[in-house]
């Protein structure tokens, strides 16, 4: 999958791109602690109030059932 999430860091909104994408995806915002925060399939995100920290934005392709995860910091 190639995709990117931006701004990071961030302190509202989380926008999620993806390249060459057609398929159905579902996104998932993890705490530092593996806490399920949010699933959505939405690719803005609001976060603003979400705590300071790290998080992890899980991605998930619903028809290959493929996913990668990646890091991002709220200030």
């Amino acid at each position: 999958m190639d995709w990117r999430v931006y701004p990071n860091p961030t302190s509202n909104f989380l926008q999620i791109e993806l390249k060459n994408e057609t398929d159905d995806f579902v996104f998932e915002l993890f705490n530092h602690t593996g806490q399920l925060l949010l699933r959505t399939k939405k690719n803005k995100i609001d976060v603003s109030t979400f705590s300071k920290g790290m998080y992890y934005l899980k991605i998930i392709n619903t028809e290959k059932l493929e996913s990668s995860c990646k890091k991002w910091l709220k200030h």
